[in-house]
């Protein structure tokens, strides 16, 4: 097995989170309509993560199926839980912040019609064109 290189770790982080704030900048300055999916906990992290380093631009609201989420807002952050909208068509961007549950997120966003990019950030960052 490969070791973990945690003398690294932190300026591995920090530039992961530079990353993913630029991808958000330039997807406001083109005009895109960014949501999220999965009001995970891990997802919770990392948009704190991006607030207390300095990100203001975060997800129009974060997508969820559980219903006792709905209506609440993720914690720390200033974005509302909703409920997955009948169409997903004039989303730009999506961004899957429960990684592990991907597959199924895309599957049911294509069928309410999502054409636009899936952005993932764990385990890397990447923006996936539906």
């Amino acid at each position: 097995p490969s070791q973990i290189d945690y003398a690294n770790l932190p300026k591995r982080v920090y530039a992961r989170l530079r990353l993913i704030s630029r991808i958000l900048r330039a997807s406001v300055r083109s005009h895109k309509t960014i949501y999220a999916y999965g009001a995970s906990a891990k997802g919770a992290v990392i948009l704190n993560a991006l607030k207390n380093d300095g990100n203001t631009i975060f997800p129009l609201a974060v997508i969820d199926d559980t219903p006792e989420k709905q209506g609440l807002y993720m914690p720390g952050v200033p974005v509302p839980i909703t409920p997955c909208p009948e169409s997903l068509g004039r989303v730009d961007v999506l961004w899957i912040l429960s990684w592990n549950n991907a597959v199924a997120i895309k599957a049911k966003a294509r069928e309410r019609g999502f054409r636009g990019a899936f952005l993932t950030t764990s385990p890397t960052v990447q923006m996936e064109y539906a």
